[in-house]
This record gives C-alpha cells, structure tokens and sequence, in this order.
C-alpha cells in the first residue's frame, strides 16, 4: 500500500496536497502532488506515444493499417470477447467507474481495430479539413456518435483499407451505395441535372400560359 505524507506545497500548483512516497528520492517524495504528477506522465506518455514511430503503439497500429487479415482477425475475437459475460461485465464496470475514460477509451480501441489509425489520427484529419465534410461541404459533429445520419464517418478504401478522411455518415453511405465508380457518379450527375433542367422548363412554359 502506497504511504501517503502531506507537503507544504506543490512546486506545478502551489497548493499543499498529498505525495506519493518515492524510494528513488533521498528525502522520499517528490516535488508535485498526485494530481499534477499524474497529469505530467499522462502527457509525456502520449508525447512518446505520438513522437517515437518505433513504440509499441505505432508498431501495432501499423500491422492494423497493413494486414487487413490481422485487422479482421482482430475485429473478431474483440467483437466476441465485448458481448461474452467477462467482456459485457468489464465494460460495465469501467462505465460506471471513470464514464469519461471509458468513451475516450472505446473510441480509441474502434479507430484502431476498424481503420487502423488512434484518436491522435482522427484529431490530425479533423484539423486537417477544419472540421469539414468534403462531399456536402457541411461542418461535421465532434461528438455525434458513431451511428446516426447527424455522425461523423470514418471514411476508408474498403480494398486497400486506407483512410482517406472524415465525413458525414449519410454521405459515407451514399458514395458506399453509389460503389465509389466515378462513372456512376457521373451518370448520376447527368441524371440530377437532367431533370432539373426538364422542371425548369415547365415552371417557365406554365407562367407563360
């Protein structure tokens, strides 16, 4: 069990809190409280994380960007393990414990099973487009779910399973529905214009008549 000893102040917030007990400081405590300590490691650790390609972090995200059979694999045995009792109970629980962790943590753990990219990539193409959808030129919802016509997609080549950007989930749909073939949006195109033009036409002849 960790000792705790209270302290004048904190050196980061000047307030006097509780420390931890370190052996590896020769008056047995450091200089920040546990708040601000925690805070600090929370941080470098993310810095490294995002700083150093050859971590951990980076190595696996890279085998889920490269070997989509890994991707699938993987898809599979997490997707069984969330609905068996020990996973529905596990979710339960960090839900319940620390609310807003557990959504960062979901959300991570979707990016980088489905698309092979962490929420530090999904925050870098969301600055990238200044929040905006590409195909409707709409701003997009941050914290809109991950389904619904109002969320916000992750969009990907279904072949190469390359990520190619964030948009509204209708629209993600629609290109889907759509089989991303240029040609077809092209004749589709012609089609929308075609009968524009065609009622247009006949809103101007009956205000003549």
């Amino acid at each position: 069990m960790q000792q705790l000893s209270l302290i004048p102040v904190c050196e980061k917030c000047g307030e006097p809190k509780q420390w931890r007990k370190d052996a590896s400081h020769k008056d047995g405590g450091r200089f920040r409280c546990r708040s601000c300590m925690n805070s600090y490691l929370k941080g470098r650790y993310h810095d490294v994380y995002k700083r150093d390609p050859d971590s951990a972090h980076h190595r696996q995200l890279r085998k889920y960007r490269e070997d989509l059979e890994y991707r699938e694999e993987r898809k599979v045995q997490m997707r069984a393990y969330g609905r068996s009792e020990a996973g529905l109970a596990s979710a339960a629980r960090a839900r319940e414990r620390r609310p807003e962790r557990y959504r960062h943590s979901a959300k991570n753990a979707n990016l980088r099973r489905n698309y092979g990219i962490d929420i530090h990539d999904w925050e870098r193409l969301w600055e990238a487009q200044g929040g905006i959808c590409p195909i409707c030129d709409k701003p997009l919802i941050r914290d809109g779910g991950t389904h619904g016509r109002d969320s916000t997609a992750v969009d990907h080549c279904h072949e190469t399973g390359k990520v190619r950007g964030l948009l509204h989930m209708l629209c993600n749909v629609g290109i889907g529905q759509l089989g991303e073939d240029v040609d077809t949006f092209e004749r589709a195109i012609r089609y929308i214009e075609k009968h524009r033009n065609e009622a247009s036409l006949g809103t101007t002849a009956g205000a003549a008549a």
